[in-house]
């Protein structure tokens, strides 16, 4: 038994409030920092994702094109978060837009990439697209409907 002049030697087996606050303090902390750095990985692989949407949908354009004989169209609508995927007469596919994208037409100055029945593209030129924090161009070549997007 502790003798009765040392009352500090009384409690040594337990921790205190203080020291269980503390440790319970740090403990929150360390495991909320991998929670801030998801949602920007978050974003960043959803940006990603529509960008290769994208490319796979503006192939898809041509390929039908080329496969019903047909001007196909890629529409993008910004106002409404949208592009759809037509002909003149009936809509295809609607995809959306995530919020943080943008477009930007350069020496295309409709908002639409129409590509031709034989698989060429209408007019070529460049549209500039802001996803996230990355940017990319997207460029159409003259001829074969080619076409490339860049990050810069």
């Amino acid at each position: 038994m502790a003798p009765r002049n040392f009352p500090h030697a009384i409690n040594q087996k337990g921790h205190t409030l203080i020291e269980m606050l503390l440790v319970l303090s740090i403990l929150s902390v360390a495991l909320s920092l991998p929670f801030l750095y998801f949602s920007t990985i978050q974003s960043s692989v959803k940006s990603k994702e529509f960008i290769e949407q994208l490319e796979n949908d503006l192939l898809r354009v041509q390929q039908t094109a080329l496969v019903t004989d047909k001007t196909v169209l890629l529409r993008i609508y910004p106002h409404r978060n949208e592009y759809q995927i037509r002909t003149y007469s009936e809509v295809l596919e609607v995809r959306s837009i995530p919020e943080d994208v943008q477009f930007t037409f350069h020496t295309i100055n409709a908002d639409e990439i129409r590509y031709l029945a034989n698989g060429n593209i209408f007019k070529p030129g460049t549209i500039f697209l802001r996803a996230g924090d990355k940017q990319y161009r997207i460029v159409f070549l003259l001829g074969r409907g080619r076409f490339y997007i860049q990050e810069y």
